[in-house]
């Protein structure tokens, strides 16, 4: 039994890079940029305000802007059938 053990903890160890790959898969390119950007911010806090001061505002008009325009096209569609 505790031969089983070792042979599995030594080959599991001595696997081929396929093997490994299946254990510990990679991470997806979104977590990495989320991690260098998580250090990145930990290291610079000016940097982090300045991006949230100016990209918050930006993103939410973005947002009522496409919000706006959207329903107004609809708006549009549905009374030129009227």
């Amino acid at each position: 039994m505790i031969t089983k053990q070792l042979h599995s903890i030594h080959h599991c160890s001595k696997s081929s890079f396929f093997d490994n790959r299946l254990i510990f898969p990679s991470k997806s390119k979104q977590v990495k940029f989320e991690e260098k950007l998580e250090t990145y911010f930990i290291n610079h806090p000016l940097a982090f305000w300045i991006a949230a001061i100016i990209g918050f505002p930006i993103g939410m008009l973005l947002a009522v802007g496409l919000v706006a325009a959207v329903l107004g096209l609809i708006f549009l569609g549905v009374s030129s059938f009227m």
